[in-house]
């Protein structure tokens, strides 16, 4: 008889009631959107705190995983107008206060999206 797999993500010991399946329905759409989760929550004029109760709750309870963990990415500041000019990367995005934003392979278009929607809503 073949082995089964045991996962140690916990499992739920019943179906989700009405009220946690309609967070998991706006969670799965936060997911799909590819947007930070407090974007989403304004976008579908949700309070940013209720929703990440309801992800927690719902992550301890084994209804609803986290997607991969957020990786943070080296920084390099270049002083010389000699290295701004001349990036050493796959794309860059040079703002409208000149800060330029250098990338050595093109980011996936989520990121980008995310990017874009932090960089609009700021000062």
């Amino acid at each position: 008889m073949p082995k089964r797999s045991v996962s140690t993500a916990a499992t739920p010991s019943r179906l989700p009631s009405p009220d946690e399946s309609h967070w998991l329905d706006h969670l799965t759409r936060w997911r799909e959107a590819g947007v930070c989760l407090a974007t989403y929550a304004r976008s579908a004029n949700l309070k940013v705190h209720r929703l990440y109760a309801w992800k927690s709750r719902l992550h301890s309870r084994g209804l609803w995983q986290d997607p991969e963990p957020v990786s943070f990415l080296p920084v390099h500041v270049l002083d010389s107008p000699s290295e701004r000019a001349t990036p050493k990367c796959g794309m860059t995005m040079t703002l409208r206060d000149g800060v330029v934003l250098a990338f050595q392979s093109v980011p996936s278009p989520a990121f980008l999206a995310e990017l874009l929607q932090h960089l609009v809503m700021r000062p």
